[in-house]
C-alpha cells in the first residue's frame, strides 16, 4: 500500500459482483444464501470516493472501470477475482414436520444397535408448532420423524443425545393440529408410547436455543412387529461428488459411493449406460471403473428387499423387480466420464473460472487476465469442437455461453489469448 493510500475490504454478491459491503477487515455477516466475494481495494481518497459507492446496486466491475487496470484512468488496485464463498442453506432436509423422515420399527433386540443418525444443528423452529413441555426466550431448533406403527400397539423410543445440552422429544398423532401424546425435556429413559395399529405417528427431537445449539444425535424405534422403509435415496461418491472423470490409463481408478438413504432394507449399486440400460451391479459400493470401456455412465442406488430380478447388463434398470415388497431406485446417480487421457491439464493459476460446475444450463466465465481479444472454445472429451465464441475480455469481465442442447458429460472449455492456452474441465448435467 504505497504513502497517501488506503486499503479497504470490498463485498459483492452473484455473478455481477453487486457490491454489498464495504469494511477494514475481511470480515463480514450475511443474512441470505447466495455466492459471494471478498475483494481487497487500495485506492487513494483524493481520487477515489468510496461515498459513490451504492451498496446493492453499484458493481465491482463498475469501480473496476474508473481503475487503469479497467481501462479508467484512476490509479488504484481491485483484486477482481477475489476470495469467493458460496453461502448454503444448511437446513435439514427433516426440519418440516412434511417433510419427516420415516423410521423403521426394529425387533425390541435390535435396539440401541440400529440407531438412525440426526442432527438440528442448523434446523428451525416449526411455525407455530411448539413443543408443549418447553418454553424459550430464543426459538427451538426441531428436526422431524414418522413411523407407521403397523401390528404394533406399543413401540419404544431410544434417543442418545450425544452432546447435546438442553434438548427433549415430542411424540405426536399427526403433523399439524394433532394431539401431542409425549413430550419431555431431556428423557433419560426409553420412551414407550401406546400406539394404534397401522397408524402414523410424528416424532421431534428439539433442541432450546436459550441454552444451547443443537446438534448431532441419534435414535432407534423398536417394537414387537418390525417394519422396514423402503428409500432409495440420493447417490454420490463419498467425497460427495456427483460426477466423476476417470483417464483410462491401465492404472486403478476405485471410486467408492454412498447414499442418504435411511432404508433397513437391502441396498445395492447399480452401473447404467446414459439410456440407463444396465451395464454392470456393484458387488459392494465401489469399483475399478478404469475397467469399463471408454463411455459415459451413470450409477444409481436401488432399495429392495428378497432377491433382485432383471438386474442384468442389457436389461433397463427401470424393469429391474424384487422377489420382496420393497424396491425403490435413487432419485439421483453419479455420472462417471472413462475417457483416453487428452493430454490437457487443467491448471491451478489459470486467470479466469467457470460457474456453474456442474451445470445444467448456461456457462459463465469469468475473466480475470489482461485485457485483450479471446477465442472461448468447448470441446467434448473425444476432442470434437462444440462451440465457439470470439470476444474482447478485460479484467473482471463476464462472458455467458449457452448450455442449451448440451448432452450430459465431460467437457473441456478452452481459452485462448495472447498469453497463451488455459483449459478447465466443465460436468454437464
Amino acid at each position: 500500500v504505497p504513502p497517501g493510500f488506503e486499503l479497504v475490504y470490498v463485498l459483492s454478491s452473484g455473478i455481477d459482483m453487486v457490491i454489498e459491503d464495504t469494511a477494514m477487515a475481511p470480515s463480514f455477516e450475511v443474512t441470505a444464501i447466495g455466492s459471494y466475494t471478498i475483494h481487497t481495494l487500495v485506492y487513494d481518497p483524493i481520487t477515489l470516493d468510496l461515498g459513490t459507492i451504492v451498496f446493492g446496486e453499484t458493481t465491482g466491475g463498475e469501480v473496476d472501470a474508473l481503475l487503469i487496470q479497467g481501462g479508467g484512468t484512476i490509479c488504484g488496485s481491485l483484486d477482481v477475482v477475489g476470495a469467493p464463498v458460496e453461502v448454503l442453506d444448511c437446513t435439514p432436509t427433516n426440519d418440516e414436520c412434511t417433510n419427516a423422515i420415516e423410521l423403521p420399527i426394529n425387533a425390541l433386540i435390535d435396539c440401541p444397535a440400529n440407531v438412525v443418525d440426526g442432527d438440528n444443528s442448523f434446523a428451525t423452529e416449526e411455525t407455530g408448532n411448539t413443543p408443549g413441555c418447553a418454553v424459550t426466550t430464543a426459538s427451538f431448533a426441531d428436526v422431524w420423524y414418522t413411523f407407521d406403527s403397523a401390528a404394533n400397539t406399543e413401540v419404544t423410543l431410544v434417543v442418545d443425545p450425544l452432546d447435546l445440552v438442553d434438548w427433549g422429544v415430542s411424540i405426536s398423532d399427526a403433523c399439524t393440529g394433532g394431539n401431542e401424546l409425549y413430550c419431555a425435556v431431556s428423557p433419560s429413559e426409553p420412551i414407550v408410547i401406546t400406539t394404534t395399529e397401522n397408524s402414523t405417528y410424528w416424532i421431534r427431537v428439539f433442541s432450546n436455543l436459550q441454552s444451547a445449539p443443537g446438534g448431532p444425535f441419534a435414535l432407534c424405534l423398536s417394537g414387537a412387529t418390525p417394519t422396514s422403509v423402503c428409500e432409495g435415496g440420493e447417490v454420490a461418491t463419498t467425497e460427495a461428488e456427483t460426477a466423476v472423470n476417470i483417464c483410462q490409463d491401465g492404472s486403478t481408478d476405485v471410486v467408492d459411493m454412498s447414499t442418504t438413504s435411511t432404508s433397513s432394507e437391502n441396498y445395492a449399486y447399480v452401473i447404467t449406460d446414459e439410456t440407463n440400460i444396465i451395464v454392470n451391479l456393484l458387488a459392494g459400493n465401489s469399483m475399478d471403473f478404469n475397467a469399463l470401456a471408454l463411455g459415459t455412465y451413470r450409477v444409481w442406488g436401488i432399495s429392495y428387499t428378497g432377491d433382485l430380478e432383471n438386474a442384468t447388463p442389457g436389461t433397463l434398470a427401470t424393469e429391474v423387480t424384487s422377489t420382496g415388497t420393497c424396491l425403490e431406485l435413487s432419485s439421483t446417480y453419479v455420472l462417471v466420464n472413462v475417457e483416453i487421457c487428452s493430454g490437457i491439464n487443467a491448471r491451478d493459476d489459470v486467470s479466469w473460472s467457470i460457474f456453474p460446475n456442474p451445470t445444467s444450463g448456461d456457462i459463465n466465465v469469468r475473466y480475470a487476465g489482461a485485457a485483450g481479444s479471446a477465442v472461448i472454445e468447448l470441446l467434448d472429451m473425444d476432442g470434437r469442437l462444440v462451440m465457439q465464441q470470439r470476444a474482447a475480455v478485460a479484467m473482471g469481465q463476464l462472458l455467458s455461453l449457452s448450455g442449451a442442447g448440451l448432452s450430459s458429460g465431460l467437457y473441456v472449455i478452452r481459452l485462448t489469448t495472447t498469453n497463451g492456452v488455459e483449459t478447465v474441465r466443465l460436468t454437464v448435467r
